[in-house]
């Protein structure tokens, strides 16, 4: 399960080529393309035009960013209360995230992007 969070203003590259790059590849995986900078109608209507899922523009609320990501997740891969990658457990109705013997109790006020 990948969701891709991508800012179009990294150092090495842009975030169009990223997503240009990763489009070749596989053309389903989400990506969400995040900006702060000015804003201008093109640079949404190019993203979508490169196969952007969505288009958020900074600043904005951790709490609308979590529930995007979950809304996403439910309707890209179906519904998971928890969700597995290697030994790491992330429990999407508690917000525990479990990785060998630790628990961590996540909190959206803690969280920032």
């Amino acid at each position: 399960m990948v969701i891709l969070l991508l800012d179009i203003n990294l150092s090495e590259k842009s975030g169009w080529e990223v997503m240009e790059m990763i489009r070749e590849k596989n053309k389903l995986v989400p990506i969400v393309i995040m900006s702060g900078h000015k804003i201008e109608l093109s640079d949404s209507l190019k993203s979508y035009d490169m196969g952007a899922t969505n288009y958020i523009r900074k600043p904005f609320r951790v709490e609308e960013i979590v529930a995007f990501v979950t809304s996403l997740i439910a309707r890209t891969y179906g519904y998971m209360d928890i969700i597995s990658i290697g030994n790491c457990q992330l429990n999407m109705s508690s917000f525990c995230f479990h990785t060998n013997s630790k628990v961590i109790q996540l909190m959206l006020n803690t969280l920032r992007i």
